[in-house]
This record gives C-alpha cells, structure tokens and sequence, in this order.
C-alpha cells in the first residue's frame, strides 16, 4: 500500500476537501482517505495510482491552492 500526503495551507477549506474526498469515494470504491492536522493521505494499492492520485487533486481538485504531494 502506498500513501499521497497532501500538505493543507491555512487558506484550504477542509469542508471543501472534505465533500471533495466522499464524492470521489462515492464514485471509486478503492478510494480511502483522512484528513489530520494539515495533511490529507490518501491511500492507494501501489505508487503509481497514489502518484496519479495526488496529480489529479493538486493539478485539478485543488489548483487554486498551489499545493504539492509527496507519495510514501
């Protein structure tokens, strides 16, 4: 298992991370996720879905904010 650590400004709204992260999980059953502190980890089945992943929420979900990843 692999993890993506997002890194969550003071500026993001983890409401908005929050609703983002139960409609994909809705959508994609394999999709698991916490937020703690300032982080938001995602788990994933190996490196290069946990990659795209955190790809997929910096470049797309989460642009406005500027953010990086990091995947374990």
């Amino acid at each position: 298992m692999s993890t993506t650590k997002i890194f969550l400004k003071a500026e993001v709204d983890r409401d908005e991370v929050s609703n983002m992260c139960l409609a994909i999980a809705k959508k994609d059953k394999t999709f698991s996720w916490r937020i703690e502190g300032d982080y938001l980890t995602i788990y994933s089945p190996n490196k290069d879905v946990a990659f795209k992943r955190g790809l997929l929420f910096v470049k797309k979900y989460l642009v406005k904010y500027d953010l990086g990843f990091n995947v374990f």
